[in-house]
């Protein structure tokens, strides 16, 4: 799923960061390939704790339901934000990403060392025909 540009601009201001890993996962189900396309990653992205959350508009309006505060949902959603903000502060795992995740041009001079390289030009295979 990508991200969304609107729910994050409106919400990431109600939390006076430029992004936010809460609210960026909170959205729907978010893989780290759709943070790093949308250029949320370690260095801009800000994670507050559980008490901090919960004093924000934002957590209360989406996890309140006839009044009543949905503890369960709401760290459900923070254990997620916190596994995939861990992901985007660790170096390794980033590392990692790039050598599983993305693919090179096998001419490219700009690949990192051990990532996978694929050729876009298509292959021609010729077969005899058996009935020749």
């Amino acid at each position: 799923m990508l991200v969304d540009h609107n729910y994050l601009q409106n919400n990431m201001k109600e939390l006076n960061k430029p992004n936010d890993i809460f609210v960026a996962t909170s959205s729907g189900d978010v893989s780290l390939e759709d943070l790093y396309a949308n250029n949320i990653n370690g260095d801009n992205t800000s994670f507050y704790t559980m008490d901090e959350y919960k004093m924000t508009p934002f957590v209360k309006k989406k996890y309140t339901k006839d009044g009543v505060f949905d503890e369960f949902a709401f760290e459900q959603d923070y254990r997620k934000a916190s596994e995939m903000f861990k992901a985007l502060t660790d170096d390794k795992a980033e590392k990692e990403f790039i050598q599983k995740e993305l693919y090179y041009d096998p001419q490219s001079l700009n690949a990192p060392l051990g990532t996978q390289r694929l050729d876009p030009r298509a292959i021609y295979t010729k077969f005899r025909n058996p009935l020749e």
